[in-house]
This record gives structure tokens, C-alpha cells and sequence, in this order.
């Protein structure tokens, strides 16, 4: 219903069901106004108005999901604090940390959601791949990336996953994801309720509360304050309103290089603080009746550390024995996937376009069609 009603109006379902949220808010806030303003006199009343019109402001430009899709269009390709040479990966940081933290609502189930970093959206952004595929039915796929996901992104955005309702979820998981910390982005995360203790203890257990203490701050806060959480927007806006030069120029649909890198030597203390909450979302994900396939991921070789081989053996062997831990996992090694040439990386971590389809074609022609075949075979026993 709500899709359709969006459909008609020109809103998306999660604007939908916010603003419907709004007014029941607006009407109780209304409400006790109203009843408390006969016990309230002279300045004590006029403080009553005041706090219902600041309510009623942050409600309509500052807790809204339109608003900030205006600000952000507003605000285009302006800098917001991340790194120079921004690139055409980083545009979804515009958009999809404010929709996770006002989505309410899901659409039609997915048979396939690929999670991840802008290393797995460059390997699925073309997400009607799988038209006519060979499967009964087209496979339902979709796609939730962004740049510098990180392993405690998967319980930060857990909420927002679970609905895009999916069937089985894609993990490409490799020492780019596990033997890497970025901290700077979890505040524009959605919010996180009563779980933001649970999900602060890991950092205290692990020892990293001092690394990543102004960020847990600041997602604490903007729990309340979306306008705090993503200031970054405003920031923006009023570079360009104000005619402040970016030094980047606009957002093109043309592919950039993104620098490359090293990645560093492999740090136990790390992995297993970001398999921690790998293995937690799966757990999440088995309450929830999610299956989660967790494909062991490469990069450029020009980007292997000097101890390469032995953090490659060793995080394959956690990851194994994590998916061997939860009977809605499965792991499928790079030995069993389609194996990048040199040539066929655009930079460090994103393939061509060319080698991200063949990619894809032996994935799911060979590992995924087959598993939605025998899920669907058990399901009808």
C-alpha cells in the first residue's frame, strides 16, 4: 500500500511511512501543548510555544527525509570533509546513510543482496546481469555498498539490510575488509536504539574505544540528531549556496582511478575484532532466516603486503571455520571463483568492467543458480 500511495504522490515508501510517523508525532506533540498550556502562565507558557515551534522546525528541515534529498541536491558535488579526489564511488555517501536512518519500510523479497565495500559494488552495479540466466524464474537481485565498508558496518546498517528482505546475502570478504580498520564513517550510520551498548562493548572488549572514541561519540549523539549526523550535507549546501570553489570537479558518470595502496601487514588483534562482528551479523542473520554466502575475496596484486600469503592461509581458514560454526553460512574460496588477471584491475581493488562480469557469469552460473535451485527443491520436500 504504502508503495503505491508513494507511487502516486511521487514519494519513496520510506518518505512515506516517516512522514506518516511525523504527523502521529506532531498531532501527540499538539496535543500536550495544548493540555499543559492551562497550567502554564506568562513566560512559562511563551517557553511551552517556543519548544513546540523548535520541534516543529527540526521536524519539517531537519528530521526530514525530503529535506535532506533537497540539501543534498542542493549541495551536489561540494566537498563534505572526506578525502581530496573524491570519486564516483563516494557519491553514494551522500545519499544512503540518510535513507538507512529514515527507511522504515521494505520492498518485495530478494532472492540475492550483495553487501558490501565500492570493491563489491563494482563487481555487481550492473544488477539486470541475470536476466534469462537459465533459473525457473529471473533471480531477484540487489545491491547495498559503500565506500569503506567496513565489518562493523555490517551490524551498524543490520536493520537496513534486513530490509531489502532478503534470501541469501553476499559477502566478499578478503584483508582489504579484515586486516583494515576506518573508523571516520560510522557515524553516518543509521540509528542504532537500545543495540548501541551491545554494539560499543565489542570495541571495549578489543581494546580499540580509544581509536574510535570521538566516532562512537558522534554516532551516540546524532542517535537524537540527524541534523548532527549528517552536518556534512549542510556543510556542503552552504559551500555551494555561498560560492565556495570546490576543488573537485562535478560528479560524472565516468569512471575514476582511485590511488592505490598498500595493504598492511596482517594484525591479529584486527582480524579479530572485525570478524567479531562478522560472525555476530551472522548470527543476526540466522535468527532472521537469512542465508549468507561469504565468497573469499582478491585485489590487486600490486596491493598485497609483504606477509601475503600467510594472511591470505590464515584468514581463508577463520572464515571457514566461522561459516562451518552457523548451518545458514557458506564459504566459497577464491580457488573456486573466477581468477583476476593482472591486467583486469582498474586500481588496486576495483576489476574492470569486462572482468567484473565474467566474474559474475561464473558466480552465479556455477555456485549461486545451483544453490537457489537446491534451496527451492528443499523447500518444496
Amino acid at each position: 500500500m504504502t508503495e503505491w500511495i508513494g507511487h502516486m504522490l511521487s514519494i519513496e515508501s520510506y518518505e512515506l511511512a516517516y512522514y506518516a510517523a511525523a504527523l502521529i508525532k506532531l498531532a501527540i506533540a499538539l496535543g500536550i501543548v495544548l493540555l499543559l498550556r492551562r497550567f502554564f502562565r506568562g513566560r512559562a507558557k511563551e517557553l511551552l510555544y517556543l519548544a513546540f515551534i523548535v520541534y516543529l522546525i527540526r521536524l519539517l528541515f531537519f528530521m526530514s527525509p525530503y529535506g535532506f534529498t533537497l540539501y543534498v541536491k542542493a549541495a551536489k558535488s561540494e566537498l563534505t570533509g572526506f578525502e581530496e579526489g573524491i570519486t564516483i564511488y563516494e557519491r553514494d555517501l551522500y545519499k544512503k546513510p540518510y535513507k538507512a536512518y529514515f527507511s522504515s519500510t521494505g520492498g518485495a523479497m530478494v532472492d540475492v543482496l550483495a553487501v558490501g565495500t565500492s570493491q563489491t559494488v563494482a563487481l555487481y552495479k550492473q544488477r539486470y546481469f541475470l536476466n534469462r540466466s537459465g533459473y525457473e524464474e529471473n533471480v531477484i537481485f540487489n545491491l547495498f555498498g559503500l565506500p569503506g565498508f567496513q565489518p562493523v558496518d555490517l551490524m551498524l546498517y543490520f536493520e537496513h539490510i534486513k530490509r531489502f528482505r532478503p534470501s541469501t546475502v553476499l559477502l566478499y570478504e578478503s584483508a582489504l575488509d579484515l586486516n583494515y580498520l576506518m573508523f571516520e564513517r560510522m557515524p553516518m550510520a543509521p540509528r542504532q536504539g537500545l543495540y548501541l551498548a551491545g554494539f560499543v562493548s565489542g570495541f571495549l572488549k578489543h581494546g580499540y574505544i580509544s581509536e574510535a572514541g570521538e566516532e562512537l561519540k558522534s554516532l551516540a549523539i546524532g542517535e537524537l540528531l540527524p541534523e548532527y549526523k549528517y552536518s556534512y550535507i549542510y556543510k556542503a549546501m552552504t559551500r555551494r549556496l555561498f560560492g565556495h570553489k570546490s576543488s573537485v570537479s562535478a560528479f560524472s558518470d565516468k569512471e575514476e582511478a582511485i590511488p592505490s595502496f598498500k595493504i598492511p601487514e596482517l594484525d591479529i588483534k584486527r582480524l579479530d575484532f572485525n570478524l567479531s562482528y562478522v560472525e555476530e551479523f551472522l548470527a543476526l542473520c540466522r535468527g532472521e532466516g537469512i542465508e549468507v554466502i561469504i565468497l573469499e575475496g582478491t585485489y590487486n596484486p600490486v596491493a598485497r603486503s609483504e606477509d601475503h600469503e600467510y594472511a591470505t592461509g590464515l584468514i581463508r581458514q577463520r572464515l571457514e571455520s566461522l561459516a562451518a560454526r552457523y548451518k545458514n553460512t557458506r564459504f566459497i574460496p577464491a580457488s573456486a571463483l573466477y581468477r583476476f588477471s593482472d591486467s583486469e584491475w582498474k586500481d588496486a581493488t576495483h576489476a574492470t568492467e569486462m572482468a567484473a562480469y565474467r566474474f559474475r557469469t561464473q558466480l552465479f552460473n556455477e555456485h549461486i543458480i545451483p544453490y537457489l535451485k537446491e534451496r527451492k527443491a528443499n523447500a518444496n520436500r
